[in-house]
């Protein structure tokens, strides 16, 4: 027989928690599996198969709550939802990451700056300008600024301190030149339409030709709209501000012949354009520069009617009437030659927006639905049960009133299931945020069921006969007290260290690897905690972006003191225990105190320092070392490419094997994968403290000199040795060479 088509079925198929017919018939089912000798009846008339039908229809709300939107579940009382503390942060701020490559830094600019027309960056090498040749990780960076726009003060300096701002790890930006563009005029023929002003016509033309000599990219990308089905390629590179750079936006300078054909395509697509012919640059200067970019710069404007005419060949021609000249353009007419154009499509620039629109969060639910609310399942019981209020004080006999108590007791079982479970639910925004959490297993009391609380454990111990007015009275102060028989008893049964460490463990290792974040373990151990868990979701939007960030080395004064580059940010949460062994106030029994005195404050008892090699490279060609009482000499190959990772121990225990091993493989899964680290460890007595407070004087007589490089005592030859002067930087350098030196011979 062939086998049956697969086809889709056109009725939506229900969850079998939503199904009430399919939970009966499986729940009928196991009846004989589980005590079939002595179930037998299984007829709708059995009060057995009623409890187990009423169980059933309850659990289809169950179901129906567990189907709820996301949303739904993280809304609070006040019909709010507080993203950040669940981490669910928008992908602009989770996905963008600090500048990697050059074409990041360009866009950073490109979006930064609206007056910027070009910026290159090329590796840094071998020139006869660089102090130190032969080393990797360096830039040289050209800028062409819009000469239309003459109120930017110091473009130079504004780039390179964004450039710094958000430099990568093991990079310095060495050179920045403003580069001035080859000017040039153009010889063309054009025939324009009738009707046409020739002013607004000369203002297009210019428009186009600056676009087409100088293409700057435009952020016309917008943001993607909110969504589900975006996918992190819309948020690759850095976080921008003013919309999207497309990769083909961001091309090289194009050749002379490329700019003429562009400027004539663009030409003749410009409105009452006929014809173009004969389109030629006459450049001034030389053509190929070492950054060749270009700038049309006509020889005049046409607001001033006594001006001479110009050298400018530009030639208008109306259709069917007599040549228009440049110089036969006067007086101040409706539109001027430096005024934008009226049609803004052919200026680059102009189609950039102010501000690009920023991503929005889902909207929040219509109604705030109460997860946790339980309705007792005895309402759904038939009346022959006498459940509902009041059936049992009805009931005929003393007997049938004992039996109706009998099973409210009985069901007591099952509705605090139901109502854990709903409580449960109600805590997901709880289970999953990353502040400090107590509990992982929740409950609620069933003090809305009716007559469930004169059941409940030690309510009337003592079996003392009570009238409805006493009843009352002992119900209300019942419920009234946390600290009764049956909460402390819901507790206790909820409350298991063990189970909570696991359960908060897992459920914060979900949230972590939502980023593709993740703890190492050295053999079967690992030294993660719940505490720096939750911290690092805290922070991730923060620390995310910057992971690879190094440290700025143009801070302004306010930010100077305790700059920390973007790995130290991350990794300072990472490595952060519970409990610390300094940090705290100062004492006479800190053995760290006494060593650093008031450095320990201002250095914000740091435990951890990564210290980029390539900063420390001198920039200056020389400088004579006769003055110099000493000088210092370092191998070249020390600086491209490596860091050195300083530790203070921060525990409550010595430095293990086990432990140090561990901090590394969290460092390195960190850490660039083509920087080398060393790593230099010290306890927190005796010797070791002496090394790490040197150290950190050092290092801080290198931020009041901010961060400045070392100073060359002789030239430097490629690949060879570099001497230099005696400065902060060369000491501070100087002690951590001599402390990895044996790790690098090893």
């Amino acid at each position: 027989m062939p086998n049956e088509p697969s086809s889709i079925s056109r009725q939506e198929q229900r969850r079998v928690i939503e199904d009430f017919e399919a939970l009966r018939t499986a729940a009928l089912a196991a009846i004989p599996r589980w005590c079939g000798d002595q179930w037998t009846n299984f007829n709708e008339n059995d009060p057995g198969v009623a409890i187990l039908e009423v169980l059933c229809y309850a659990l289809t709300e169950l179901g129906y709550r567990t189907s709820l939107d996301i949303e739904q579940f993280l809304l609070d009382e006040k019909g709010a939802i507080d993203w950040d503390s669940n981490s669910f942060y928008l992908p602009l701020d989770a996905l963008t990451t600090n500048p990697v490559t050059p074409r990041d830094y360009q866009k950073l600019l490109y979006d930064q700056y609206r007056h910027l027309l070009q910026a290159t960056l090329t590796p840094l090498l071998d020139d006869a300008k660089v102090a130190v040749p032969g080393v990797t990780g360096r830039y040289h960076v050209w800028i062409v600024v819009d000469p239309d726009y003459p109120d930017w003060e110091n473009p130079r300096d504004d780039v390179e301190a964004t450039l710094n701002k958000h430099r990568n790890l093991c990079e310095r930006f060495e050179r920045i030149e403003m580069v001035q563009a080859t000017k040039f005029r153009v010889n063309a023929s054009i025939e324009i339409a009738p009707e046409c002003s020739p002013e607004e016509v000369m203002a297009n033309i210019y428009f186009a030709l600056k676009a087409a000599s100088s293409p700057s990219p435009t952020a016309d990308y917008p943001l993607p709209s909110p969504g589900r089905s975006q996918t992190p390629r819309h948020y690759g590179g850095p976080r921008l501000e003013h919309g999207r750079f497309p990769e083909d936006a961001i091309e090289a300078v194009p050749t002379w012949e490329e700019v003429e054909a562009r400027a004539q395509r663009a030409i003749f697509q410009l409105p009452s354009i006929a014809k173009v012919g004969a389109l030629k640059f006459v450049v001034d200067g030389p053509g190929d520069a070492v950054c060749p970019f270009r700038w049309f710069v006509p020889e005049r404007d046409f607001n001033l009617p006594d001006e001479p005419a110009g050298s400018c060949n530009l030639i208008l021609s109306i259709i069917s009437g007599s040549p228009i000249r440049i110089d036969n353009i006067r007086g101040n007419q409706h539109i001027q030659f430096r005024l934008r154009p009226a049609n803004k499509k052919t200026s680059a620039k102009l189609s950039m927006p102010l501000s690009a629109p920023r991503e929005k969060l889902p909207p929040l639910p219509e109604k705030y639905s109460d997860l946790a609310k339980y309705d007792s399942i005895q309402d759904d019981f038939p009346r022959i049960f006498r459940l509902f209020p009041g059936g049992q004080s009805d009931a005929p006999t003393v007997e049938r009133r004992a039996q109706i108590k009998q099973l409210k007791g009985y069901l007591l079982g099952f509705e605090q299931l139901l109502a854990d479970y709903l409580s449960q639910l109600a805590n997901v925004k709880n289970l999953l945020s990353n502040a400090t959490q107590t509990a992982t297993c929740f409950w609620q009391p069933l003090y809305g069921v009716p007559g469930a609380t004169p059941l409940l454990a030690g309510f009337n111990e003592a079996n003392v006969k009570l009238s409805p007015e006493e009843e009352q009275r002992r119900i209300k102060q019942y419920e009234a007290n946390p600290e009764n028989s049956y909460q402390r008893g819901l507790a206790t049964m909820s409350r298991d260290e063990d189970v909570f460490l696991r359960r908060r463990n897992e459920i914060l290792d979900h949230l972590l690897a939502r980023f593709g974040e993740s703890y190492p373990r050295t053999g079967n151990a690992t030294y993660q905690t719940i505490f720096n868990k939750e911290e690092l979701l805290r922070a991730y939007r923060d620390v995310t972006y910057v992971r690879a960030a190094g440290l700025n080395l143009l801070p302004s004064d306010e930010s100077r003191l305790q700059q920390l580059s973007g790995l130290e940010q991350k990794l300072t949460i990472l490595l952060r225990r519970d409990h610390q062994v300094w940090g705290g106030p100062k004492s006479e029994s800190d053995p760290i105190a006494g060593e650093f005195g008031e450095s320990k404050a201002s250095s914000g008892s740091r435990y951890y320092f990564a210290i980029e090699h390539l900063p420390f490279l001198p920039v200056t060609l020389f400088v004579p070392a006769s003055d110099c009482k000493a000088a210092m000499t370092f191998p070249a190959a020390l600086f491209p490419l490596q860091m050195t990772h300083v530790f203070l121990n921060w525990t409550a225990n010595d430095l293990t094997d086990a432990f140090e091993q561990y901090v590394k493989d969290l460092v390195l899964q960190n850490t660039p994968a083509h920087i080398k680290s060393h790593f230099l460890w010290f306890e927190c007595g005796g010797e070791d403290a002496r090394e790490f407070a040197e150290f950190v004087r050092f290092r801080e007589d290198w931020e009041k000199e901010r961060f400045t490089a070392m100073v060359l005592a002789a030239p430097a030859a490629k690949h060879g040795d570099i001497t230099v002067l005696d400065t902060a930087a060369s000491r501070l350098f100087q002690w951590i060479v001599r402390r990895i030196a044996p790790q690098s011979a090893g």
